[in-house]
């Protein structure tokens, strides 16, 4: 396939799931492997434990009203909240108001890192998408906004966000 008609069918689909959102979760892994490009691990590995993508599209499709990320250092729990956080803001059908908050500070700056790597990533995702970056409040062209704050009292006593994570 040549170059430009790669990037034709690239901005095609883009703009089919900007307007239409993600069906299912094929659509979700696509999305995340093409446009992203992470691969989210699909088999537990342990028993009574769920995969890291279930928990990601149980989360993104609203299959529960709340859920805990339990894992060790380095295991990926960041780097889904921010695809979360990603997804939330760019495909959902009405502009949407998003909170981040984590232990610290830094740990919520390293969520931001990734959420403003994935738009750096692809030229594609900034051109169409990004309004104006900024870590403390991002704003979309589709009138979502994303804050970053410390998951402390004082980080949470003032935004009310439509979704926390």
């Amino acid at each position: 396939m040549s170059t430009l008609l790669r990037e034709t069918a690239r901005r095609d689909l883009l703009e089919t799931f900007v307007r239409r959102g993600f069906e299912d979760e094929d659509d979700l892994d696509f999305y995340i492997r093409e446009f992203l490009g992470f691969t989210i691990p699909k088999d537990k590995m342990c028993a009574g434990h769920v995969s890291p993508f279930k928990f990601l599209s149980d989360v993104y499709f609203e299959r529960t009203r709340f859920a805990l990320a339990y894992g060790s250092r380095g295991s990926g729990k960041t780097l889904i909240f921010a695809i979360l956080n990603h997804c939330n803001a760019l495909f959902r059908q009405i502009p949407v108001k998003l909170l981040t908050a984590a232990s610290t500070l830094d740990q919520s700056e390293n969520g931001y890192m990734y959420f403003k790597h994935f738009l750096e990533h692809d030229p594609l995702l900034w051109e169409k998408l990004a309004a104006e970056p900024i870590k403390s409040r991002t704003k979309f062209k589709n009138g979502s906004t994303l804050q970053i704050v410390s998951g402390t009292p004082k980080g949470m006593s003032g935004p009310h966000p439509n979704k926390t994570s």
